[in-house]
């Protein structure tokens, strides 16, 4: 017999011993290394690389986000959906902007004649307070032109310069009281006014202003260094 491995042929001078399913050169089963040579090994995988394993898993993630999570702007109603969403708007902008069945012309000028006369009355009824209270009834009474008379009859008692100090929004007479019970007198006073001395440094002043209502006359100005 030739050995299919080393190829050494099989004579009467080989070792008896050896048995005759056995190679005496290599030492091989005969047998066993027929069944090795029909045996076709697998071939290896080839190595994956990383970048192609991260294209092919982006590329799973973005078919399953595609076929079972579609983004909400991709979504399509169905008419049954849309003709009710339709229906639902329709109705709520009616329910709001229908005119009421009941309202007429006549109604409606009814209700504003209502509401300036209450306008009217609450106006009234609040002057009639304001009288009732003498700082309320000062104040509203010393306002337009006695508030200017007084203002330009202290501004020509300045000798030097002179500038106010209650800025754009204040009030240059913070106190306005009834000198008489008839109320027709009224005294203005403040502090809001700094006037210049012959050195040329600004002082403070505080200012009584008498004024008679009915006709706007100036009665009396009083100033005085200091603040009110």
């Amino acid at each position: 017999m030739l050995c299919p491995k080393c190829r050494h042929p099989r004579t009467d001078q080989d070792d008896p011993l050896i048995p005759d399913y056995r190679c005496p050169a290599c030492g091989i089963v005969y047998a066993k290394f027929g069944k090795t040579l029909s045996f076709t090994p697998k071939p290896k995988p080839e190595p994956i690389k990383i970048g192609d394993a991260l294209i092919k898993a982006s590329q799973k993630t973005d078919e399953f986000r595609y076929r079972y999570r579609q983004p909400r702007n991709e979504r399509k109603l169905t008419p049954a959906q849309a003709l009710f969403i339709t229906i639902s708007i329709v109705t709520a902008a009616w329910m709001v902007l229908a005119p009421s069945p009941n309202a007429t012309p006549q109604s409606a000028n009814q209700k504003t004649r209502l509401t300036s006369q209450n306008k009217d009355i609450e106006s009234q009824q609040r002057d009639a307070e304001c009288q009732l209270d003498a700082n309320c009834s000062a104040k509203k009474a010393f306002t337009g032109e006695a508030s200017v008379n007084c203002q330009n009859s202290i501004e020509h008692m300045a000798k030097y310069r002179f500038k106010w100090t209650d800025g754009w929004l204040g009030s240059k007479f913070g106190l306005v009281i009834w000198k008489d019970v008839s109320r027709t007198i009224l005294h203005a006073a403040g502090g809001h006014l700094e006037l210049e001395n012959g050195f040329g440094a600004w002082q403070p002043y505080r200012y009584i202003c008498e004024i008679r209502i009915a006709n706007g006359q100036i009665l009396a100005i009083q100033m005085a260094p200091g603040r009110l």
